[in-house]
């Protein structure tokens, strides 16, 4: 009679000294999605939640989608619209990264004034204002510009990831800020 065998590695030997045993439970089956959004869509504070996700997703990828094609066309505006060398397009970066921070430093204070959405909408604001004056010729209008989309961007973001952390009850929010942060 042959010893049992664990496949390629050969017989099963007894654990070394001083190891444990895995002795936990097996993880509980999944349940399923439709299932799962049929309880979230009956659950008035699931709901709420999913609404704060949804839209902080959404949001967030608009803003995602509109930085990407800001990078893009900064290039252009540098070479076409400047007249400059490339390397310029870094000066228009450390300018947006400036307002960027700047930003950052501020938020606490700005989102207890003006509220989550408040805070979204004039970072919306902002954005819109740097690629208005971003179109206009000459030096000094480019770098303004970066600047006022640096500090526009990270608004809703942060206003987005706020919403979901106030919204969400405690027992629950680890789960959703690592769903929200996937949707970011």
């Amino acid at each position: 009679m042959r010893a049992p065998s664990s496949g390629r590695d050969g017989p099963l030997r007894p654990p070394p000294p001083g190891h444990l045993p895995d002795v936990r439970p097996p993880p509980a089956p999944m349940t399923t999605t439709p299932r799962t959004a049929r309880h979230l869509l009956r659950d008035r504070e699931a709901s709420l939640i999913l609404g704060a996700v949804l839209v902080s997703g959404f949001g967030s990828s608009a803003t995602a989608l509109v930085a990407g094609v800001n990078g893009v066309s900064l290039y252009a505006v540098v070479d076409a619209g400047l007249g400059r060398a490339p390397s310029w397009a870094g000066v228009l970066y450390a300018v947006q990264g400036a307002g960027s921070v700047a930003t950052g430093l501020a938020a606490g204070t700005l989102m207890r004034r003006l509220g989550e959405r408040g805070f979204a909408a004039g970072g919306c604001a902002l954005f819109g204002l740097g690629v208005a004056a971003r179109a206009l010729p000459g030096d000094a209008p480019v770098p303004a510009g970066s600047l006022l989309i640096g500090a526009g961007l990270p608004c809703v973001l942060i206003a987005a990831l706020t919403a979901v952390q106030r919204e969400t009850p405690a027992d629950r929010l680890g789960v959703t800020a690592g769903r929200v942060h996937t949707l970011l």
